[in-house]
């Protein structure tokens, strides 16, 4: 499966009953005392939010610095999906669904040419000619850097004005796993796909790799995101649930988090999702366990989703780090992570969803489908008002 940033594919549902562990990570030499992880600074929520605006929050309440002690107090969001738009399409295989970082476009990389549509009406088509299995915008919204097996080993900056390259570099990756750039515009990273397992960094001005990073070699990295400072690049580094944060100012490896035997996540991350301004990630595993980290004071609290029995397909995490998605057969379960309780579930496909992403403000979630006819589909999340 192939991903980006906070989504991914494939892993067994959790058996263990919710819990919360506290833990921290390890790094070799370090002798700092572990202190609480700091949750997001999330504003309260409002009633109604707008598609694009990038204040609005559905978090009823702000977290204090401790995640185990904020969850006693916490009460779990409601919040239900309501669809938007829909549309019907003959495509194969969806490699990747993404905004662009305004909310305004949503990018669909697959099997077959690559798409973009006008959110949220899902209108105004562009297919561009050459077929993209990784795709990734540009902070500023107006181009699209595209890669994938057709393109023979080499990306394409995509202007989306003019539909034409601005630039075009060889990367030498025959089937790049996800792509993504860096929130200052700066830097592409690319997981190698079927060409092997490492990170390849290159420099966007000058089109030339930086570096290559070594991963470990019995799986490919199928999701990474990068912290908002443009600093730190999160990945899963083994087939557990293991994270590693490598500092791409010093080229060298920050911290690394293994989840310890007894507390679950024993199946690979697959969804990450930076938050707040404090070094704070959020961190889902295949067979539920969400961690909670702070990349900064290197500590972890761990949250239990009993998830059901079906086993879900796909993920993905709100940008603020608090509602995980699943897409299980064909439905769309909500989560919240912060208290660990299923908050909707939604029958969103006839087939099995394949890919699923939240929009940046976190008012909208984007569906698509496994099959020759696919449906992609745009939901509101819709704060349940109670009666007083």
């Amino acid at each position: 499966c192939v991903v980006l940033a906070t989504s991914g594919c494939g892993g067994p549902p959790a058996t263990a009953p919710q819990a919360t562990t506290k833990t921290s990570g390890t790094e070799a030499g370090s002798a700092d005392k572990p202190t609480p992880a700091t949750p997001a600074d999330n504003a309260a929520a409002k009633s109604e939010t707008k598609p694009g605006d990038s204040n609005a929050s559905l978090a009823p309440e702000t977290p204090d610095s401790d995640p185990k002690a904020s969850r006693t107090r916490l009460k779990s969001l409601k919040v239900e999906l309501k669809e938007l738009a829909a549309i019907t399409m003959v495509d194969q295989a969806a490699r990747q669904l993404v905004f662009s970082p305004d909310g305004s476009r949503l990018a669909l990389a697959s099997l077959s040419p690559t798409k973009l549509w006008n959110v949220p009406a899902l209108d105004g088509e562009t297919k561009f000619e050459e077929f993209s299995e990784s795709v990734a915008f540009m902070p500023e919204g107006d181009a699209l850097l595209t890669s994938g097996k057709q393109l023979t080993n080499r990306s394409q900056l995509l202007d989306l004005k003019t539909g034409k390259a601005r630039k075009e570099f060889e990367h030498g990756i025959e089937f790049p796993r996800t792509t993504i750039v860096t929130p200052d515009g700066k830097t592409a990273l690319y997981s190698e796909g079927n060409s092997g397992t490492n990170i390849r960094i290159w420099d966007l001005e000058s089109g030339k790799q930086k570096r290559v990073l070594k991963t470990k070699p019995q799986f490919w990295v199928s999701v990474m995101a990068v912290s908002p400072d443009s600093r730190w690049l999160a990945y899963p580094d083994n087939e557990d649930a293991a994270i590693a944060i490598y500092d791409l100012t010093t080229g060298e490896e920050h911290w690394r988090y293994e989840a310890p035997a007894g507390i679950g996540g024993h199946f690979q991350i697959v969804a990450i999702q930076w938050f707040g301004d404090k070094g704070q990630i959020a961190l889902l595993a295949g067979d539920g366990p969400y961690h909670q980290a702070n990349v900064v004071n290197k500590t972890v609290d761990t949250q239990f989703l009993g998830l059901s029995d079906d086993e879900p397909w796909c993920f993905a995490l709100s940008n603020d780090g608090r509602l995980a998605a699943y897409g299980v057969n064909g439905k769309i379960q909500l989560w919240d992570a912060w208290t660990g309780k299923k908050i909707h579930e939604v029958s969103a496909h006839p087939r099995q969803t394949e890919r699923l992403a939240f929009s940046p403000d976190n008012t909208l979630l984007a569906s698509i489908n496994a099959d020759d006819e696919v449906q992609l589909k745009l939901w509101k999340i819709e704060p349940i008002n109670e009666e007083p």
